[in-house]
């Protein structure tokens, strides 16, 4: 009988654990930010991710559309962004494998020199 105890005590201490890592890991998604010229910046204090959460309620996009649209132009072989309209966040998506030994302040480089690109996008798509 005490066994069994110890064994149901062992899988519940288990179980909570790995819900508890899980809820952590999913809460520490690192921030990304846009400036007011459209350039993403990665924090660079944090530890690389390949994934950047990035809150866009300052963006004036004119509807859903033209935010999908942007978001779809921000696509290349190093980065795509999944958009969350309703929650105004989208999630920035480094394709880290192809620049493995790239540090945040080269990825950092690498998204100051698309935003002419996301500039254009964005006003493109919030004119038509």
């Amino acid at each position: 009988m005490k066994k069994m105890i110890r064994i149901t005590s062992f899988a519940c201490l288990l179980t909570f654990l790995f819900i508890s890592n899980n809820a952590f890991t999913q809460a520490v998604t690192p921030k990304a930010k846009f400036d007011p010229n459209l350039v993403i910046e990665l924090d660079p204090s944090a530890t690389l991710s390949a994934i950047y959460e990035i809150d866009i309620t300052a963006m004036s996009f004119k509807d859903e559309n033209a935010a999908k649209i942007f978001f779809r132009t921000m696509t290349d072989n190093l980065v795509n962004v999944d958009l969350n309209y309703a929650e105004k966040k989208a999630m920035l998506n480094l394709h880290t494998q192809y620049k493995e030994a790239w540090t945040i302040a080269e990825w950092n480089d690498y998204l100051y020199k698309n935003a002419e690109r996301y500039r254009l996008a964005y006003n493109r798509v919030n004119a038509e």
